[in-house]
């Protein structure tokens, strides 16, 4: 049976972890604590594999419906939808900038005596 947003509201914490199952693997995972994570439980070279999707209320029921339905194509064209998830972030991680980048364009900004701005950059711990 398909899992409803009325009964999603309605799912209440109890003592122990437990699942509203939807279609095709996808389920609601709901805490003792009350937080409530979409999941999606694979197959993946022979292996059993948990794709978490997101939690209840960032995700609704037909978005986690949608990320569900992409992760079971990575899986049927042979791909980890988890290593590529994983993937995906540390692309996003590696594109932030630093402290130490927005520490060099300020001193680049100041007009610091030389040993002023040597010792501002041993401070702030970066190689100018």
């Amino acid at each position: 049976m398909a899992l409803t947003a009325t009964a999603i509201r309605n799912a209440k914490p109890q003592a122990k972890i437990y699942k509203l199952a939807d279609s095709g693997g996808l389920y609601l995972q709901v805490r003792p604590t009350g937080g409530r994570t979409w999941k999606y439980d694979y197959r993946f070279l022979g292996r059993r594999a948990t794709y978490t999707i997101g939690s209840y209320p960032e995700y609704s029921l037909s978005e986690a419906r949608i990320a569900h339905l992409e992760a079971r194509r990575l899986v049927a064209e042979g791909q980890n939808p988890t290593a590529t998830k994983k993937a995906v972030v540390a692309k996003s991680v590696l594109n932030q900038r630093r402290f130490s980048d927005y520490a060099k364009d300020w001193m680049q900004k100041q007009n610091y005596a030389p040993a002023t701005r040597k010792d501002l950059v041993l401070l702030i711990c970066i190689q100018y």
